[in-house]
């Protein structure tokens, strides 16, 4: 019911076409239309590289949870109590980033932060899928956890500073192409049926590995850092 209500007051917004003021620091007279800025920031690559990432994030929050207590469960003959033990202890790494490692970040540069992120992402995965005690399992989804969540301080602040002015369009237009993201859980879990479970989570570290990339190859000159009030946002 909410979501159709948000559906329907998204579209009444789009069918008028508000319009919308001018970034900080720009001399046009009249107020641009909302569609226009739309388009104008569905048109930088820039954006699409952060909704590509976007993308490739979201299916490492409660997607893998699941494919991890499946996992020890059916693979690793754990209980369902130890399983779930496991995604609480991986949980706790998004905790540990939030409160604790998020005030050490300042100064650190964006793109340091999401290429540690990838690679942390990759390593716990491939501990996740490969390594048999629960134990070790646990900690995988913790370093996971940690990876992701460093991936999405530094990817906001990406977005609150990539389009001074446009931040609320350039979010909607990454959040669009986030979606996309819902469909990757899907093909795993096709794997897992067609093949084997263990072989379809090791792609998470498929996933770790190609946002890795990405991220490298979206270094911003001059390097930006992030800074302690874009944290607090």
């Amino acid at each position: 019911v909410g979501a159709a209500g948000l559906a329907l007051y998204g579209a009444m917004l789009a069918a008028a076409d508000l319009p919308l003021p001018h970034p900080e620091g720009r001399e046009e007279d009249q107020p641009r239309s909302s569609l226009r800025v739309l388009l104008s920031v569905a048109r930088d690559g820039r954006v699409w590289l952060a909704g590509l990432m976007s993308l490739l994030m979201g299916p490492f929050d409660e997607a893998l949870l699941g494919f991890t207590i499946a996992l020890l469960e059916r693979e690793r003959g754990a209980s369902a109590g130890v399983a779930t033990l496991v995604a609480l202890i991986g949980v706790s790494g998004g905790l540990l980033t939030f409160t604790v490692l998020a005030r050490r970040l300042e100064g650190v540069v964006e793109t340091k932060l999401l290429v540690v992120a990838g690679l942390t992402m990759t390593g716990g995965a491939a501990m996740i899928a490969f390594l048999r005690a629960p134990v070790l399992v646990a900690v995988g989804a913790f370093v996971t956890s940690v990876g992701l969540n460093l991936g999405w301080l530094a990817l906001q602040h990406r977005l609150l500073t990539l389009r001074p002015g446009e931040v609320g369009s350039t979010k909607a237009v990454v959040s669009a192409i986030e979606l996309g993201g819902a469909a990757v859980p899907v093909g795993i879990g096709a794997v897992a049926d067609g093949t084997d479970l263990v072989l379809a989570v090791g792609l998470y570290a498929v996933l770790g590995l190609v946002f890795t990339a990405l991220a490298a190859a979206g270094a911003r000159e001059p390097a930006v850092a992030v800074t302690a009030e874009d944290l607090e946002v």
